[in-house]
């Protein structure tokens, strides 16, 4: 042990000082390194911001199930043309198509909002 280095007690299960003496074989190294190897990565992972990285990933998350909901949102929206609009009778120009999608756009975003967000339409329908 160097002169800078404390020594430190730790008390493991049966089952974790099994796992860490087959290692060691494998590794064919001292326990003591395993154990401080293990420390120095704990430490690291800590140093890198993990907590930072997680909660980019849970935001990141969010925004693709959001993305998911307003695509099936839209889907919805277009499954029920038919039914909403009647058959359809001719093909859509591009300014059509563009209307189209711009209405099940707010289609979905409607979907998405909480119902006491939206204010009510001046006939009391929800939109």
């Amino acid at each position: 042990m160097e002169s800078n280095q404390r020594k430190v007690t730790v008390t493991l299960t049966p089952a974790q000082l099994t796992a860490l003496t087959e290692l060691s074989r494998t590794e064919e190294c001292e326990i003591e390194t395993l154990v401080a190897r293990g420390v120095d990565t704990l430490l690291a992972t800590y140093a890198s911001g993990s907590e930072i990285k997680r909660d980019n990933a849970q935001q990141h998350t969010i925004k693709l199930l959001i993305s998911l909901m307003k695509i099936a949102g839209q889907t919805l929206y277009f499954t029920a043309l038919p039914l909403t609009a009647g058959p359809v009778k001719a093909r859509l120009n591009q300014e059509g198509v563009a209307i189209q999608w711009q209405q099940s756009e707010k289609f979905a975003v409607d979907l998405l909002t909480p119902p006491e967000l939206i204010p009510p339409a001046e006939d009391g329908s929800r939109n």
